[in-house]
């Protein structure tokens, strides 16, 4: 990747933190993600943090369930166990946005991740 496009990859300003996003990786291939990166790092960093979510609902402490609410067509959990950053390139297309209240359910969870 050149320098410039680098670059231009860290300024990308159209990502904002709690959206929901399909993300198209070469190995796992296209699925949704909530990005949980503060909105200073994601105007300058080229990657962003994220969880992926899944259709598989455990119910456990480390989810955060989301729905149509997210734009999403069935019930579904971000799973915070699985949080990793990827680059800003990989995001395609916007889905939605979480609210406020699930954003404070995501912290949560992920203080859960990290203090059991």
């Amino acid at each position: 990747m050149s320098p410039a496009r680098s670059r231009s990859d860290a300024r990308r300003s159209d990502i904002r933190r709690g959206e929901v996003w399909w993300v198209d990786e070469p190995v796992s291939g296209r699925r949704p993600v909530l990005v949980l990166s503060r909105q200073s790092s994601i105007d300058v960093l080229p990657t962003v943090l994220v969880a992926p979510i899944s259709r598989t609902v455990r119910r456990i402490p480390s989810e955060v369930r989301l729905g149509e609410d997210e734009g999403l067509s069935v019930d579904c959990v971000a799973c915070l166990d699985h949080v990793r950053p990827i680059r800003k390139t990989l995001l395609t297309e916007r889905i939605g946005l979480a609210s406020s209240a699930r954003l404070v359910e995501a912290h949560e969870a992920l203080r859960f991740v990290i203090d059991g």
